[in-house]
C-alpha cells in the first residue's frame, strides 16, 4: 500500500467505503485517507458501524470574501 489517498466526492461511490475500511484495518495506520463530499453525505448504518472509531468529521464553511481577497481569487 502507498502513503494513502485523497478521495473527492465520496458520496458518489458510497460502496467504496467498505473497501477503505478493509484497507485501514489491514494497514493499522491513521490518516490513510482523506474523504471529501460537497453534498450531504450520510453513510448507511452498516458502514457507519464499520467505520466507528476510524473517522473524524469536519464541516467546513464556504470561503469568505475576505479569504478570497487575501488569496487573490476574489473573481
Amino acid at each position: 500500500m502507498g502513503d494513502g489517498a485523497i478521495l473527492d466526492e465520496i458520496q458518489r461511490v458510497p460502496e467504496l467505503l467498505s473497501c477503505l475500511q478493509v484497507v485501514a484495518d489491514e494497514e493499522r495506520r491513521n490518516s490513510l485517507f482523506v474523504l471529501t463530499a460537497s453534498g450531504h453525505f450520510k453513510p448507511s448504518g452498516a458502514i457507519s458501524q464499520s467505520l466507528a472509531g476510524r473517522t473524524g468529521l469536519l464541516r467546513l464553511l464556504p470561503i469568505s470574501l475576505a479569504e478570497r481577497k487575501r488569496t487573490g481569487t476574489e473573481n
